[in-house]
């Protein structure tokens, strides 16, 4: 069982990235290295401290906010917050991770997608048409857009990639 978090500076695992994470900290980074230590330091946090106070799970990979002022990077292990516009017309909210992956959120629920896996693309998609009770092929086009405190901003949109 997890800790719950507050909206403070805090190392996490993937499990616990929710929306109310995302509102807390539109973007978040895996750890993958100490350089970064050097980076979260700059925004004056104490790394150590942090690190002291992670929210503990059996997850081996933990995410943390990005402070920074920069644009942050589009590659694999950022998660960037977003606004979600459907082809349907429904708006949802969601995230961009790299340039390949993305999650949406409906009713609680995290639809997870991947382009270099389409047969998870399919269900993913079918659930969230069965979620929002609309046509499956009325979920792409798929457009984000970086909600508003993401440094650089940005729109990407997605097309049905199956």
């Amino acid at each position: 069982m997890c800790q719950k978090m507050t909206a403070s500076f805090k190392f996490i695992p993937r499990g616990m990235l929710d929306e109310n994470a995302f509102r807390d900290f539109p973007v978040w980074m895996l750890w993958e290295e100490p350089e970064q230590d050097k980076l979260i330091a700059q925004w004056g946090v104490d790394s150590e401290v942090a690190w002291s106070e992670k929210i503990t799970c059996d997850e081996g990979e933990y995410y943390f906010p990005y402070l920074g002022t920069a644009p942050p990077p589009l590659v694999r292990g950022t998660l960037i917050y977003a606004t979600v516009k459907l082809a349907s017309g429904h708006e949802c909210t969601g995230y961009l991770s790299g340039g390949f992956a993305f999650g949406i959120y409906h009713n609680g629920i995290e639809f997870l997608f991947n382009v270099n896996a389409t047969e998870m693309g399919k269900a993913s998609a079918n659930s969230l048409a069965s979620s929002l009770v609309a046509d499956v092929n009325k979920i792409f086009p798929v457009k984000f857009s970086a909600v508003h405190g993401v440094p650089g901003g940005g729109e990407v949109t997605y097309e049905r990639y199956w």
